[in-house]
């Protein structure tokens, strides 16, 4: 039997509920605009840095878990799943599917107008985000979507094979 480490922590920030977007906002720049492209490749770097710190390995990040991770923060940032970790099961039975036994698996997710400095110490700052960052994980995927309203959706989604 699989075992599968959950991380439901709805908000990472007080006072979320009044920076949702509103129902209408659509994503207008995604994964492809080479500003959140970098944003991943920094945020990766950034728990890398951290992980080094505390003397964990590495996460590699891996596409399978990286498309998965996009697709939930273009999700929450078109309203068409709330904000959080619904679906969560389902993003990690896909991962599965594509590239075999997961061991664990959680998933971090925050949302603002942040840099990926931010986001990282953000949940380096949040006990429940710390675990997930300094888990028994071996990869990682990472999603950056932002809404016309200008609001960046992250998701991490953290593997360990």
């Amino acid at each position: 039997m699989k075992f599968i480490l959950f991380s439901f922590i709805a908000f990472l920030f007080f006072g979320c509920n009044k920076h949702l977007p509103p129902s209408n906002s659509r994503v207008t720049t995604v994964h492809s605009a080479p500003s959140l492209t970098n944003m991943e490749g920094d945020i990766l770097r950034f728990v890398n840095q951290y992980r080094n710190s505390q003397k964990l390995p590495p996460l590699n990040m891996d596409q399978t878990a990286a498309v998965e991770a996009l697709q939930h923060s273009c999700n929450m940032a078109a309203n068409k799943t709330p904000f959080g970790h619904a679906g969560f099961s389902s993003r990690v039975q896909n991962v599965e599917r594509r590239i075999g036994r997961i061991r664990a698996a959680a998933e971090n997710v925050a949302y603002g107008k942040m840099t990926a400095r931010e986001v990282v110490d953000g949940w380096i700052r949040s006990k429940t985000h710390r675990a997930n960052l300094e888990g028994p994980f071996n990869f990682i995927g990472i999603g950056v979507a932002r809404n016309s309203s200008g609001i960046i959706y992250y998701t991490q989604l953290f593997i360990e094979k």
